[in-house]
């Protein structure tokens, strides 16, 4: 009897008729309808990577460094330019 109460002689096995893919960065089993690894977001083997539409940007927010102007910042210290 184990643990659990159960008196079963035959140990646990990942079921066959789910598939899977093994991330070749940190080895994680992931399902295979994901194109990611779940841990570390490594790409899945042979997938093709995510097309992504560049921000739209022009919106600056008076960051003084779009001008080239050097700043320290109030919390850090840290000079910016």
């Amino acid at each position: 009897m184990d643990i659990l109460g159960k008196t079963s002689g035959t140990p646990l096995r990942p079921n066959k008729t789910s598939k899977k893919w093994e991330c070749e960065v940190c080895m994680v089993n992931n399902d295979e309808s994901k194109l990611k690894c779940a841990a570390c977001e490594a790409p899945k083997p042979g997938s093709k990577p995510p097309t992504t539409k560049p921000p739209i940007s022009g919106f600056t927010f008076g960051n003084p460094s779009s001008s080239g102007a050097k700043w320290e910042c109030s919390v850090c210290m840290v000079n910016n330019t």
